[in-house]
């Protein structure tokens, strides 16, 4: 990704999922200091995406020709580089706060990296907006609280909380890989 690209991504998806846990926090009547936005991290986020991106490249890529990452790969980049870059403080401080104020790092990582996936999916597949969307496995309880998607956010929690230099790029990669499939298979089944 470039820079200028980059610029332009972080306005259109990442700072609006920002906005968009921002504006959680206030419909649920926590305080306003639960999380800050750190403006400070946009750049952080690009260098540790880069970072990976580049480690993927060496480590796992053809040394022969010079090969684009798939959308998969770039999406678990960018989920490693916002977890690492943590662009929301949270507040523990205050008590009784929502699970997902507590993991909004972890909401926000996902929920970019599966807009970066969607993004492709329209484009390749000549989509319109609101055509696609990333449908999650229902959980054995089916239990909101207990969703898919809290459950991944908790192993991202505590994969960066133990050492996120064990982030997997590439299990995150084939987890959303999966993802995708079970939209393509759970949305030819509806028609």
């Amino acid at each position: 990704m470039k820079k200028q690209n980059y610029k332009k991504f972080y306005n259109v998806v990442v700072s609006a999922c920002i906005d968009d846990i921002l504006k959680y926090n206030e419909q649920n009547g926590f305080p306003e200091n639960s999380i800050i936005r750190r403006e400070s991290r946009e750049k952080k986020i690009f260098e540790y995406y880069q970072e990976m991106r580049d480690y993927i490249r060496c480590n796992y890529m053809s040394k022969k020709i010079d090969v684009a990452l798939d959308r998969h790969k770039v999406a678990a980049c960018m989920m490693y580089a916002i977890l690492k870059a943590k662009p929301l403080k949270i507040n523990r401080k205050i008590p009784s706060l929502d699970e997902k104020i507590l993991l909004a790092n972890e909401y926000l990582a996902l929920y970019v990296a599966l807009n970066i996936v969607v993004m492709y999916k329209m484009d390749q597949c000549q989509l319109k907006e609101g055509e696609y969307e990333i449908l999650f496995p229902e959980t054995y309880f089916n239990d909101p609280s207990n969703d898919y998607v809290t459950n991944y956010c908790r192993t991202l929690y505590y994969v960066s909380r133990e050492n996120l230099n064990k982030f997997e790029v590439l299990a995150h990669s084939n987890i959303l890989f999966l993802l995708e499939k079970y939209t393509d298979i759970s949305m030819k089944g509806t028609n």
